[in-house]
């Protein structure tokens, strides 16, 4: 990912959402799209966005998840454990 997006994962590491990341911080300068990839098809995840209410996110066939983040300022992102995508 590379442009207006500026990030650090929990671990210390560039940033990127990866499977393993399960909190990560992110600073979008400009309309741009964060994506969680290499998670689990069609799964439902409970997805928490600082200063918003938890809220549950199926990811598409690929195991991508798209996250609609505020742009100008860092929040803080968690994701927790799969669970069963609703009428599964």
């Amino acid at each position: 990912m590379r442009g207006g997006w500026r990030g650090r994962s929990s671990s210390g590491g560039d940033g990127c959402a990866r499977p393993g990341a399960r909190k990560f911080r992110v600073k979008l300068d400009e309309e741009k799209a964060v994506f969680l990839v290499g998670l689990e098809p069609r799964r439902a995840y409970q997805v928490e966005i600082d200063d918003e209410e938890m809220f549950e996110a199926v990811t598409d066939p690929g195991g991508i998840l798209e996250l609609d983040l505020p742009h100008g300022k860092e929040v803080g992102v968690r994701e927790a454990a799969a669970v069963p995508a609703p009428g599964r």
